[in-house]
């Protein structure tokens, strides 16, 4: 007779999937899951709920501020959201010779960041603020500020900043974190109010700082309605980059800007159109430094000439509103049909040194070139040791030269000369060699443009 085995399962045994039906073996691995995963759950919330309870936004508040900020807000805030969202109404701060009001702020915590131990601002919003600065040329604390708060969006409506006689009124302005590379996308727009100058202008740009805590800002772009007196454009341009350091030292490049201008005082209202572009430029030291600067003017005249003046250089700075460096000037002009001249052109180039005048020049180079209404081409090119224009006393100087006259591509005259001098704006030479004479009438084809380009510049530089 065969044996016979009885079979007693244990406790342990019931855990072997050999001797469990799947169904049973299915059933105790969902109770293991089921308990970790709800000792997970409880591990998770105990943790959440100990970083919840210790978040404080008022000491959040205190690491992201300057100093002393939260002692001078003259508000109480009031807590939304299980405290994770702060609102204060009519609120007033001041720090650093600043002083800040706002009809309402709000700032809204991320809930995921704060339960997990990390507070991040979501979003910051101001209304009706207004931001009193101290006048100074250069001021990117605040701006430096915003990137330290870290909010994923801010946003300011019907803002205003007043800095001594500069005042931004309707601001409106919208600031997007960029996640992948921590820079923020703005976009403003706003009313500008300085002294004669009153413009509206829309700007975009991206917003961040650099590895040597330089304020970057890129792509600007911007466009708007300018009015100074009685003069009203509209303006667009570009700015590639511009970097601020923090003592306030600039740095920019690829400048460009085109406007088309209008003056409205006279019965026939001027037109004018204004472009230009600046390769590259730095402001330090109370100095601006640029490359490569291109410029034009272009307007009709009420008798359907068409003119041209542009300005260039390819290195020259700026200090304390006087000019150094390399210059040149152009003037061109084209007559309509049925006058005795076609074109002419009036080119100038020279350099501004140290301690000069805007309109003395070391080394300069003159031309100008006319095409009259049968054809006939004729220039002259002088170079010379000194150019100088001085307004005040209504006087100009061509000083130790040569002097080439140049008919189609012939040359009709070679000479050479110790002083050229006469009234200005009316170019009406005064003290010159008798063969000088042949001079005068082309310095009178362009005298009345002369004349009226001066007293522009007697305006804009005074």
């Amino acid at each position: 007779m065969a044996p016979r085995f009885l079979f007693f399962y244990t406790e342990v045994d019931c855990l072997n999937p050999v001797l469990l039906s799947p169904v049973a073996f299915n059933r105790n691995v969902a109770r293991l899951l089921a308990l970790f995963a709800a000792s997970l759950l409880v591990l998770v919330s105990g943790f959440s709920g100990f970083n919840w309870l210790r978040f404080s936004p008022e000491q959040w508040l205190s690491a992201h501020l300057p100093p002393n900020t939260l002692v001078s807000i003259h508000a109480q805030a009031d807590q939304q959201r299980m405290g994770t969202a702060l609102s204060w109404q009519q609120l007033q701060v001041e720090w650093d010779d600043r002083f800040f009001t706002a009809e309402r702020v709000e700032l809204n915590f991320n809930l995921l960041s704060v339960l997990l131990g990390k507070p991040r601002a979501e979003s910051l919003s101001f209304s009706s603020p207004l931001l009193s600065l101290p006048q100074q040329p250069v001021d990117t604390a605040l701006l430096r500020l915003l990137i330290a708060l870290g909010a994923h969006q801010l946003t300011i409506t019907n803002g205003a900043i007043a800095n001594g006689q500069h005042e931004v009124q309707h601001l409106e302005l919208s600031m997007i974190r960029n996640g992948a590379f921590g820079e923020y996308a703005v976009q403003a727009s706003g009313q500008i109010d300085s002294g004669p100058l009153s413009a509206r202008l829309n700007y975009s740009l991206l917003m961040g700082l650099d590895g040597q805590d330089r304020l970057v800002l890129g792509k600007n772009q911007f466009d708007g309605q300018i009015n100074i007196e009685n003069w009203s454009a509209r303006l667009a341009g570009k700015i590639k980059s511009l970097i601020i350091a923090a003592d306030g030292d600039l740095e920019f490049s690829f400048i460009n800007w085109s406007s088309a201008w209008q003056n409205t005082s006279v019965a026939d209202p001027i037109k004018l159109d204004w472009a230009g572009g600046i390769s590259a430029g730095t402001w330090a030291q109370e100095q601006l430094q640029v490359a490569k600067f291109d410029s034009a003017i272009a307007y009709v005249d009420d008798q359907d000439i068409g003119h041209t003046l542009a300005m260039q250089s390819n290195e020259a700075r700026l200090k304390d509103g006087q000019v150094v460096g390399q210059v040149g000037l152009s003037l061109l002009a084209n007559f309509p049909a049925g006058s005795p001249w076609q074109s002419y052109n009036l080119v100038m180039t020279g350099t501004v040194e140290e301690g000069a005048a805007l309109l003395d020049w070391r080394d300069p180079q003159v031309l100008l070139a006319t095409i009259a209404a049968n054809q006939e081409q004729n220039s002259h090119l002088l170079t010379m040791r000194r150019l100088s224009i001085d307004r005040a006393a209504g006087r100009w100087l061509f000083d130790d030269g040569d002097w080439t006259a140049q008919r189609a591509e012939r040359i009709i005259g070679d000479y050479g000369f110790g002083r050229l001098a006469g009234n200005w704006p009316s170019l009406e030479i005064t003290e010159a060699p008798t063969i000088a004479a042949q001079l005068q009438p082309p310095l009178t084809l362009i005298a009345s443009d002369v004349e009226y380009l001066n007293a522009l510049f007697n305006r804009l530089v005074p």
